[in-house]
């Protein structure tokens, strides 16, 4: 934020970019917000833990990461398709 010259900012957060502006706002004091907008963020963490029955379990975020390094794009789809399209069995849609 420093080399952007940026004071006085609005820092948005959406799921894991969520987890990110917390962490951000954490370690640096919040230097330069006004204003902190968490959308469905993954926060105070994305998985599961001891005392944290909230998220995703370890293995389907490593199976996300795993996506994403080996076909990017066919993850962007799986993952999108998760929450905004339904597959349709053929019998179902006549």
């Amino acid at each position: 934020m420093d080399a952007l010259k940026l004071k006085d900012f609005t820092l948005e957060g959406h799921s894991t970019g969520g987890a990110m502006a917390v962490r951000y706002m954490g370690h640096h004091g919040g230097c330069g917000v006004s204003k902190l907008v968490l959308i469905s963020a993954a926060a105070p963490r994305l998985t599961k833990s001891k005392g944290f029955p909230y998220g995703s379990d370890e293995e389907s975020i490593n199976k996300i990461i795993e996506g994403t390094y080996a076909d990017r794009p066919k993850m962007i789809s799986d993952f999108g398709d998760i929450f905004f399209y339904q597959h349709i069995t053929q019998s179902f849609s006549q």
